[in-house]
């Protein structure tokens, strides 16, 4: 390690990052040459630049950490925040110049090495929390349509003269089109994903067990927002990918669409068996006389673990 240049007492700054898909913390030595903070009212303008002296081997590696990052770990999502200076909340870093200094050697294809490197790092407000939780949340709220039983001699609807529609009503429910996006991960969890993806015998899935999704967590700890599910009242629609390279690496967002209403997605409306004049919400399962279905018994859509999917929430 070549010796940094004696500008300043040299300091020790500690990075945790991602690393070959790996939480790794290291040690490294800088000369710190201070701060430059651009504040303003809009956060969004508002940016610093923070200049270091290091060796120029470590200066790779640095940058890399720099960064953060999210993986999947036994199944579950983890998120390494971007690096942030004490002092100034929500600025995070964005880019890095790196000025070679010293030249060490030139090898035979006229590449220099350098002794140094002087990192100048622009950490600025981004458009997504920042905290331990890398995702942001989406609701958009609409209506279902569903439709009010036609049984022969059933006054489930009625007009005022008392006589009954002799068709099918179409009627309305609430539902919300959710979308959770999860930022910086090193891999696409198609392992998380798949099982939820339905297949040949259930054309979707729905979500086995209770859980709350909530909106993003503000600097004051409450949420804004929370919606809890019901088992079997949320829907998965899919999932979309973004690729792009990161610090010359593969890094994706990674996004599930889901659906939500009150009544969950394994009940439809019919006639009340009790009376034929009273409809009632009762969950559907496959007849085992079709063969290309499961077999008798079996609900609508396959309920599922969705947890792995939504565990940084």
């Amino acid at each position: 390690m070549a010796m940094l240049p004696p500008l300043s007492k040299p300091s020790t700054i500690t990075l945790t990052g991602v690393l070959n898909n790996s939480i790794q913390t290291l040690n490294f030595s800088v000369v710190d040459e201070g701060l430059q903070p651009h504040l303003a009212n809009d956060n969004t303008k508002a940016y610093l630049v923070r200049t270091l002296l290091m060796d120029w081997a470590d200066q790779p590696t640095f940058v890399q950490l720099l960064s953060g990052g999210g993986f999947f770990l036994s199944g579950f999502y983890a998120y390494i925040p971007p690096n942030q200076v004490p002092g100034y909340p929500g600025l995070v870093y964005d880019t890095v110049d790196v000025e070679g200094l010293g030249v060490a050697n030139v090898d035979p294809n006229g590449v220099v090495g350098y002794q140094w490197a002087r990192l100048k790092i622009t950490y600025r407000q981004v458009n997504y929390p920042v905290g331990a939780n890398a995702l942001t949340l989406n609701m958009q709220f609409g209506v279902d349509c569903r439709y009010v039983p036609n049984t022969t001699g059933a006054k489930i609807l009625v007009f005022p003269d008392g006589t009954s529609p002799t068709v099918p009503i179409p009627f309305s429910i609430c539902v919300a089109k959710i979308s959770v996006t999860l930022y910086n991960c090193s891999q696409i969890p198609s392992a998380n994903f798949q099982p939820v993806m339905g297949g040949t015998n259930y054309p979707k899935c729905v979500n086995s067990n209770a859980m709350t999704i909530k909106a993003v967590q503000s600097s004051g700890g409450s949420y804004g927002g929370a919606l809890s599910c019901a088992v079997g009242t949320l829907l998965f629609d899919g999932v979309n990918t973004v690729t792009r390279i990161k610090n010359g690496t593969w890094n994706y967002d990674v996004t599930y669409a889901m659906s939500w209403r009150q009544i969950p997605w394994t009940c439809e409306l019919v006639t009340d068996p009790s009376s034929a004049n009273f409809a009632t919400w009762q969950p559907l399962a496959w007849n085992a006389g079709n063969t290309t279905t499961p077999s008798q018994g079996n609900p609508l859509y396959n309920p599922v673990n969705f947890l792995p999917l939504l565990q940084a929430l």
